[in-house]
């Protein structure tokens, strides 16, 4: 696996050797009867004319499968297949990639993302847990990447796994010799010693496709390169809308994909070739990226607008809220309303996670309110009594029956006699 990855560290890690083992041993696949099952039905799940393609696990050039059939990583081929045959499917007018992966191999990645973004169709992406590296690379061509607040993205970055054996075949007194053409041709090989010269001249390859990954998300998003997502953080939704590169923070799928489709009825009505199914002429282009194309700067102005736009539309909901609350509760009240709403949007939170922050944390009551509260009491008592109650102090002492009052006379008297 002398190859170049997209994927985290600890990612690659966790994938690269187990995935070495398994895909280059005798019972590993790509398996011709697998794919032909499964071109039977369209690779996507239809909603409201919205196919949904998923992209699950690392990704490789072709979908690997294991002794049993089992899948073992997502195959490019896969995608592009559901993604080709989404765009001549009469009943689909838009392509929504649903994305949990770490990401993958870098080697076709780019023209996979650019035949995404060339799409007749418009697109988008929610990152179902992780999107992360290739499967950025991939969610960023759509345009409109959309994410829960938990979510992990970006990543925009490159690895390669280079292992050298030569210390340990040189204890163990194996000699390899290398036969090869080329200065650099054996550069990276696990026989040969990596000193300071090949190292330097497999990083400028990485560094290479580092560059393309980070101009092809700024492109496809709109947006200028940033060091603050550039060098591969991995970042939260909250962070990466912040930035840019996420659209809007979602509570769920259904969520994302309710936003998606209000932003897709609004911007891109069905054409007459959509509408019959026919397919898009060779080379065709949406709008986007032709504009992207022709007109970056343009583009690049147009998104941040309409970013702008949502944005205003946010605050001037939450404005008029804050207002109503004016009228009805203190300036305190409304005062820390505001500031935890800021927390909250910093956080990314969605309206379910507020709701459900009020069942962990109890309501303080303030000694205004507790004040007010006895006063309440006492003049809804006062109601019931023929006499107002005594306002602090000790109770006052009932009234003597009769009776009792007429014993107490007659004790007295008789004392007197006997004195």
């Amino acid at each position: 696996m002398d190859e170049l990855w997209a994927l985290p560290a600890e990612s690659a890690h966790t994938w690269l050797y187990p995935l070495r083992a398994r895909i280059l041993s005798p019972s590993a696949s790509s398996s011709p009867a697998f794919a032909a099952a499964e071109t039977e039905t369209p690779p996507y799940g239809r909603y409201n004319g919205i196919a949904v393609i998923p992209v699950t696990g690392v990704i490789t050039r072709q979908c690997e499968r294991g002794l049993f059939g089992e899948r073992l990583t997502q195959g490019q081929d896969e995608i592009l297949r559901a993604v080709e045959t989404a765009r001549t499917d009469p009943e689909v007018r838009a392509l929504f990639f649903r994305i949990n992966s770490p990401g993958g191999i870098v080697a076709g990645i780019k023209e996979l993302a650019d035949n995404i973004a060339a799409g007749p169709k418009p697109a988008g992406a929610y990152a179902d847990g992780q999107a992360t590296s290739a499967a950025f690379w991939l969610a960023s061509a759509t345009g409109r990447i959309y994410a829960p607040a938990t979510a992990m993205l970006g990543s925009v970055g490159v690895i390669s796994e280079v292992v050298s054996l030569s210390g340990y075949l040189r204890r163990q007194g194996i000699d390899v010799q290398l036969l090869a053409a080329g200065r650099w041709k054996s550069a990276g090989h696990r026989a040969e010693p990596l000193d300071d010269e090949r190292r330097a001249y497999l990083q400028k390859n990485v560094d290479a496709m580092h560059a393309i990954f980070k101009a092809d998300v700024a492109r496809h998003l709109g947006i200028e390169q940033n060091p603050a997502w550039t060098e591969a953080q991995l970042l939260p939704a909250g962070a990466a809308r912040e930035l840019g590169l996420v659209r809007a923070v979602a509570r769920d799928f259904g969520h994302a994909l309710q936003l998606f489709q209000e932003t897709i009825m609004e911007n891109f009505p069905p054409t007459a070739g959509a509408a019959s199914g026919a397919p898009a002429p060779a080379g065709a282009q949406s709008g986007r990226e032709a504009l992207a194309t022709t007109a970056p700067e343009q583009l690049r102005a147009m998104l941040n607008e309409a970013r702008r736009g949502d944005d205003a539309a946010r605050a001037a909901g939450i404005e008029t809220a804050l207002a109503a609350m004016s009228v009805c509760c203190d300036a305190a009240s409304v005062a820390r309303v505001r500031d935890f709403l800021g927390k909250a949007e910093a956080l990314g939170l969605s309206c379910e996670q507020m709701r459900g922050l009020s069942d962990l944390i109890p309501a303080a009551s303030s000694p205004d309110n507790q004040r007010d509260n006895r006063q309440a009491i006492l003049a809804a008592l006062q109601q019931q009594q023929t006499a107002p109650l005594p306002a602090v102090g000790m109770p006052a002492q009932p009234a003597q029956s009769s009776l009792v009052a007429d014993a107490e006379r007659l004790a007295a008297g008789l004392e007197g006699v006997n004195a």
